[in-house]
């Protein structure tokens, strides 16, 4: 257990890092990998509200962003997320964010930070299951591509990039798993 970690994503979020809500307790219904795709609206919009309230008396404010635990939610958990007072969502396939049930998606960098030529990205971190290396490695992965966290805008965009990267990315992701 790490006695500090409460006091290191306060540090974090006053460094400017983003936080986000990662669920409740990440704990995935039965048979299923997921802790709120499928549930009625009132048992998400419970789980979430009360994941938020300890993230309210840990750090003293509600994260406005939502990280789903396996990138597994559906319409009510958005509709849930929207009625708590969540802007963003760090999920979905894009190039650029996009506005979807009322919410803000930022395309979520998947599997591993990497150095992208444009588009606009995050990068899901379970801090506090990660090494005192990993997250030393991390920051040195963003001084190291400063640029890329500097100015970026997230407005969403509509454009034919964000349609276009997520056919090409469907389609690779449907032949890999033939």
């Amino acid at each position: 257990l790490n006695t500090s970690f409460w006091d290191f994503v306060k540090t974090k979020a006053l460094d400017g890092w983003i936080i986000a809500q990662h669920g409740y307790q990440h704990l995935y219904l039965k048979h299923k990998k997921t802790e709120f795709a499928g549930l009625p609206y009132h048992e998400q919009y419970k789980k979430i509200q009360l994941g938020q309230e300890i993230l309210k008396e840990k750090l003293g404010f509600a994260p406005v962003w939502w990280m789903a635990p396996a990138h597994s939610f559906d319409k009510a958990t958005c509709n849930a997320l929207k009625d708590l007072g969540f802007e963003y969502i760090t999920d979905g396939i894009a190039l650029y964010p996009y506005k979807k049930y009322g919410l803000t998606w930022i395309p979520q960098q998947l599997w591993r930070p990497r150095a992208m030529p444009f588009g606009t990205w995050t990068i899901c971190l379970h801090t506090n299951t990660m090494t005192a290396q990993g997250i030393q490695d991390m920051i040195e992965f963003m001084k190291k591509n400063k640029a890329q966290f500097q100015d970026v805008s997230l407005q969403p965009k509509k454009s034919l990039c964000n349609i276009a990267f997520k056919i090409i990315w469907g389609t690779m992701y449907i032949s890999r798993r033939l």
